[in-house]
C-alpha cells in the first residue's frame, strides 16, 4: 500500500482540488445571482415606486411654494393700492373695490382650483402608488403609509363639505407631519440610485483618467409651506 502514496497522493490531491474547484465556482455563480437579483429588484423599487413618490412631492413643492409668492405678491399689490385711497375719501375705496378687486378675487379662486384639480390629484396618484406598489416599499417607509392616507382622508371629507375647518384645524391637519415622510422618502430615493450606479459602474469597463462625471444628486429643495386652501 505504502509503495501505491506515491502513485495515489496526485490523483486524490487533484481530485479534492477539482471538486473544490466546483464548489467555488457555484457558490461564486449562485453569489452573482443573487446579487443581480438584488439589483433588478432595487431597480424595481426605484422605477416604480421611490422615484415616482419623490417626484410627485418635488411637484406639490414646486407647485405648494409658487403658490405662497404669488399670495404674497398679491397682498402686497392691493395693500400698496389701498394706501393710496386717501382716508377720508370712502368712494374712492368703494370704486377700487368695484374695479380692481374682482382681478384679485379671481387670483383666490384660482388657487382654489389649482389645489382641487391639480394638487389634490397628485397626493392621490401617492396614494396609488402605496396600494399598487407597497410590496415594493422598504419596511420603514410602509410605516408611514396610514399617516399619508389619514392626511390625504381628511382633505377628502374638508371638500366634499363634511368636514369643518375648525374640526380640521383641531385634528392638527397639516402637512409638516408629513415632512418626515418627505425626507425618508428622498433619502431612500438617493440611497437607490447610489447602490445602482455603483453596482452598474463595478461591471462596466473603467473610464479613462480624462473622463469627468457630469451628474449631480439633486439637493433636498426647501420645505414649502402646506397647501392649506382654507
Amino acid at each position: 500500500m505504502s509503495s501505491l502514496l506515491p502513485i495515489l497522493l496526485p490523483v486524490l490531491i487533484g481530485l479534492v482540488g477539482g471538486l473544490a474547484g466546483v464548489a467555488l465556482g457555484a457558490w461564486l455563480i449562485q453569489r452573482r445571482e443573487r446579487l443581480q437579483r438584488q439589483l433588478a429588484f432595487a431597480e424595481r423599487q426605484l422605477r416604480e415606486f421611490y422615484s415616482p413618490m419623490w417626484g410627485l412631492r418635488r411637484e406639490i413643492e414646486m407647485r405648494s411654494r409658487l403658490r405662497v409668492r404669488i399670495q404674497g405678491a398679491a397682498e402686497a399689490a392691493w395693500r400698496d393700492l389701498t394706501d393710496r385711497v386717501p382716508v377720508e375719501d370712502p368712494d374712492a375705496a368703494r370704486q377700487l373695490d368695484e374695479r380692481r378687486w374682482p382681478a384679485f378675487e379671481r387670483l383666490i379662486e384660482d388657487d382654489t382650483t389649482i389645489f382641487k384639480e391639480d394638487l389634490l390629484p397628485a397626493y392621490r396618484r401617492m396614494a396609488a402608488l402605496f396600494r399598487e406598489n407597497l410590496w415594493l416599499s422598504d419596511t420603514d417607509t410602509q410605516a408611514y403609509y396610514p399617516e399619508f392616507m389619514e392626511y390625504l382622508e381628511l382633505w377628502e371629507r374638508h371638500l366634499r363639505g363634511a368636514l369643518p375647518g375648525e374640526v380640521l384645524t383641531a385634528l392638527g391637519h397639516t402637512e409638516q407631519r408629513l415632512h418626515p415622510f418627505y425626507a425618508h422618502i428622498h433619502s431612500r430615493h438617493d440611497a437607490l440610485r447610489r447602490a445602482i450606479q455603483l453596482a452598474d459602474h463595478r461591471a462596466l469597463p473603467k473610464p479613462t483618467p480624462t473622463t469627468k462625471a457630469t451628474h449631480e444628486f439633486p439637493e433636498a429643495l426647501p420645505e414649502a409651506q402646506t397647501p392649506d386652501a382654507e
